[in-house]
């Protein structure tokens, strides 16, 4: 029986990933070994810079709709006449339990 070329590449494929998991690795030397841990790390740096930039572009957006927020609670303030609100800083909570003791 003949096996097609792209059946041969596919069933190479996936005993590669057999082995990237961590399965089937018996037949493996150390060189081969080595070659799938270098590749593990290259994988695992490229996951946590992505990981990295996602969080940056969350936190990012958290910023801007705090800021959005702040400055529609400004507008709203100054539209019904009332004095803005003002983050509490630690200065504030220190004198507020003061003069709660």
């Amino acid at each position: 029986m003949i096996v097609p070329v792209w059946e041969m590449t596919l069933i190479s494929f996936f005993k590669f990933l057999r082995k990237l998991v961590g399965d089937d690795l018996n037949s493996c030397s150390y060189r081969q070994l080595e070659q799938i841990e270098n590749q593990l790390k290259k994988s695992l740096v490229t996951v946590r810079v992505r990981k990295a930039q996602l969080l940056a572009d969350y936190v990012k957006k958290l910023r801007a709709k705090d800021k959005y927020l702040l400055e529609e609670n400004l507008r709203l303030s100054e539209n019904c006449g009332e004095k803005a609100w003002q983050p509490v800083t630690k200065k504030k909570r220190k004198s507020v339990a003061a003069i709660r003791c």
